[in-house]
């Protein structure tokens, strides 16, 4: 994939519009703060669903947030 960055990802691979690429990142960022790392990875995942402030989220929000991640983990994979 080269040196493509998640957004470029997001816009040319996933065909998002440009709003809906930065609102991804913003949750990837969200997710990287609620399970305090500077990484996303497969543990990512598990640490998201057992932490006490994602489970007072509503579904929707828990929806969105989930989604987010496995779009960037789908994105590391293709890189």
């Amino acid at each position: 994939m080269g040196d493509k960055t998640f957004y470029d990802w997001l816009i040319d691979v996933k065909k998002y519009t440009h709003f809906a690429a930065k609102d991804t990142i913003s949750r990837c960022n969200r997710i990287k703060r609620i399970i305090n790392s500077d990484e996303l990875n497969g543990d990512s995942v598990m640490l998201l669903n057992s932490n006490e402030e994602f489970c007072h989220y509503s579904k929707f929000v828990k929806s969105q947030l989930r989604r987010s991640l496995v779009l960037f983990n789908e994105y590391q994979e293709a890189k």
